[in-house]
């Protein structure tokens, strides 16, 4: 399994969504293909906004 950073996950769900918008018309009547793309884009946004959350680790000075 590939981990993905925030940034990329951020990418990956901008990227989903100018897809489904810019397929809306065709995608409005292909719930088949809609559902999975809605769903993966909401995962994504869901996951690195969590990773947003978390705490920064706190850096040390050398």
């Amino acid at each position: 399994m590939v981990k993905l950073n925030r940034e990329e996950l951020r990418q990956i769900s901008q990227e989903i969504d100018g897809i489904l918008d810019g397929h809306r018309e065709v995608l409005d009547h292909n719930p088949q293909i809609s559902r999975p793309l809605t769903e993966a884009r909401d995962l994504a946004r869901t996951k690195y906004e969590r990773i947003s959350e978390l705490p920064k680790p706190e850096t040390t000075p050398l």
